[in-house]
């Protein structure tokens, strides 16, 4: 789908991608470049849902503001749906004692 305005338009892209190393929770994996970590996480066969389900994990807004899908990555936390993947980059998938994504910070403040 596409901005029916014509601000955003769909491009494809032609440019081979290498393939990069990347380690989750300690086993390493290999993916495409200039992807993001929610689709590298896809990719191996991980499942991403829009609404709260106990068999996916809850990632609905796609743009990183709710920090919602964040990852541990290189030991700080990161939104999954915009970090792109990097050579060497570890990820873990579990998020630090205590935290709470931003989208719950809203809620709860209501």
């Amino acid at each position: 789908m596409a901005c029916p305005y014509k601000a955003v338009q769909r491009v494809r892209d032609t440019i081979p991608r290498k393939q990069v190393k990347i380690s989750i929770d300690g086993t390493e994996f290999a993916v495409p470049e200039r992807i993001t970590i929610k689709r590298a996480l896809e990719l191996l066969g991980l499942e991403f849902s829009r609404f709260p389900k106990t068999s996916s994990i809850f990632a609905p807004c796609e743009t990183g503001g709710c920090f919602t899908c964040a990852t541990t990555i290189d030991g700080g936390v990161k939104p999954s749906c915009v970090t792109l993947v990097k050579e060497g980059m570890s990820i873990s998938l579990e998020q630090p004692e205590g935290y709470i994504p931003h989208a719950c910070l809203t809620l709860l403040a209501v």
